[in-house]
């Protein structure tokens, strides 16, 4: 069984989840949730973790190869003698997006109009989040078969203005990579709802993405972006990785998402997908960026064709690599799903 090599590795591993913080920094909730994880894999341990565990984590300073391993967001694949088909067998299976013809204008004008008459969102901006996301590993010999299980996992994240909070991860529903209907055996992956971790944080211990309230207007939430991580220089495909870090500590109004929107489609990198139908069964409307920091990936933001509002992220590989062939979904991210996972 051959392993991945360390550049293709490497360069997976930023385009899932890109480094802007300084690597003796504390660990941000994202790495907590990814760090968990990759921790659990598919056979996951239902302790919850202690105060003594996660001040552990915290307060150990871990070269930077070692915490990108502990940091991944991505399938790791021992390709051996997979063939590229095969290893699409392995991933999630990608969203199927039908033109719409619609200009960048004319979408904005839809989803305000269907965003109008939704009850979606919260009122006012709302500290915490709720994530569907694929986090799994997958590792494959010559002997095994190619098909998998993806299990996603359910964070729940909520805190104070005194970064006080709590994260609470539990397995969501597991289905096969090849979207085959035969039942899914007890041992490839955790039942749904089994807890897979749970921390809480006293005041001050809490450190979220981003800590001040966003406001309303384009000029408020450009700086937000930046607070989560997106620079100066940054394109589309950042800007989207922002906005990922971001709705890890913060779900924010209508209003405000679709200014995002608005923004992200006054940039000449972001390109309209089509239509297609999400990983929770609904209408969407998918905005693309192929990310020139990590070449060969695509950030695929999904916006809510009822409601408006953005409701997934997704990172799809553009060329192949040793690990994945061109068309693999990476990781995703899914918000605004209902309460159960």
């Amino acid at each position: 069984m051959r392993s991945v090599d360390d550049e293709t590795l490497e360069r997976m591993i930023k385009a899932a989840d890109p480094a802007r913080t300084p690597v003796d920094a504390p660990l941000t909730l994202r790495q907590i949730q990814l760090r968990d994880s990759i921790v659990a894999g598919t056979y996951v341990a239902h302790r919850p973790a202690t105060r003594k565990d996660r001040f552990r984590w915290w307060k150990t300073a871990l070269p930077v190869a070692v915490l990108a391993a502990c940091l991944v967001a991505v399938v790791v694949l021992s390709v051996g003698s997979i063939r590229p088909q095969s290893a699409l067998a392995l991933t999630p299976p990608a969203l199927h997006f039908v033109p719409t013809g619609q200009t960048s204008q004319q979408l904005l004008q839809m989803l305000e109009r269907h965003a109008s008459g939704a009850p979606a969102g919260p009122a006012r901006p709302e500290r915490g989040s709720r994530t569907v996301g694929w986090y799994a590993q997958i590792t494959q010999d010559e002997t095994a078969g190619t098909t998998a299980v993806i299990a996603p996992q359910v964070t729940t994240i909520a805190w104070a203005s005194d970064q006080s909070g709590s994260i609470r991860t539990v397995a969501g529903k597991p289905y096969w990579a090849d979207e085959s209907g035969s039942a899914i055996p007890h041992a490839a992956a955790p039942a749904e709802g089994a807890l897979i971790s749970e921390m809480t944080f006293g005041p001050g211990e809490y450190e979220p993405s981003v800590r001040d309230e966003p406001g309303t207007s384009s000029k408020a939430l450009a700086d937000f972006l930046e607070s989560a991580g997106l620079t100066s220089d940054g394109d589309a495909a950042d800007m989207l990785d922002a906005i990922g870090n971001a709705f890890s500590s913060w779900t924010l109004t209508t209003e405000q998402q679709l200014t995002l929107i608005k923004m992200l489609l006054a940039r000449p990198d972001a390109e309209i997908l089509g239509a297609a139908t999400d990983r929770a069964g609904r209408a969407v409307i998918g905005i693309a960026a192929d990310s020139h920091r990590f070449p060969g990936t695509q950030k695929v933001l999904l916006v809510s064709g009822d409601t408006g509002r953005i409701v997934g992220l997704e990172t799809v590989a553009t060329s192949p690599s040793e690990a994945v062939p061109a068309g693999a979904v990476i990781s995703y991210s899914l918000w605004d799903t209902p309460s159960e996972p």
